[in-house]
């Protein structure tokens, strides 16, 4: 969250050059979400938080949020090779990567291969939320990893809560990037 709060600040100081007035945060009601919430009303933002739990309304309100959205739960979406890659074309990257990168390490972006995860292990929050297991194919994932390197990107970080849960995939992709000889870390 406090991540989330500092990434908006930098980009509008760094990549717009002008205040941001109006953001959105999804999954409000959460633990995460709640805290954005908090800290982005702090910093003088009009906040509309997303929730598909409506008697958390007045919840959210109390924190900071000047809007609700009420959402419906939703199916979860399983085909992930259906999804369309990011219009990275939308950031000027050599702008971003000079001042802030992912995570604080600059030339490096994030990529999610698979939501969340088969195990449901009692100290985790993921099983909640994601019911079930999903994965991209090798294919899928290795054009996205060519893809950002091809914009000069020399480090991708795997968000995934367990990417090389499927030894198979995972050998599968980086014999993928060996062969194609990407000069790339992760």
């Amino acid at each position: 969250a406090l991540q989330c709060s500092f990434a908006i600040k930098a980009r509008e100081e760094l990549l717009l050059g002008e205040k941001v007035k109006e953001v959105i945060v999804t999954g409000a009601s959460g633990g995460v979400g709640s805290i954005a919430v908090m800290i982005l009303n702090k910093f003088g933002y009009n906040v509309t938080a997303v929730t598909r739990t409506a008697s958390n309304s007045e919840y959210l309100k109390s924190i900071g949020a000047k809007k609700i959205i009420n959402t419906k739960s939703r199916k979860q979406f399983n085909n992930l090779d259906g999804l369309p890659l990011y219009d990275r074309s939308l950031v000027d990257y050599p702008k971003y990567n000079e001042s802030i990168g992912h995570a604080g390490v600059k030339y490096s972006m994030a990529v999610q291969a698979t939501r969340g995860c088969p195990y449901r292990c009692f100290y985790c929050d993921v099983y909640k939320t994601t019911l079930h297991h999903f994965r991209r194919s090798v294919d899928s994932v290795f054009d996205e990893v060519k893809e950002i390197a091809e914009l000069g990107i020399k480090r991708i970080e795997f968000i995934d809560d367990i990417f090389n849960v499927k030894a198979k995939d995972f050998v599968a992709f980086f014999n993928k990037v060996i062969q194609s000889n990407l000069k790339v870390k992760f």
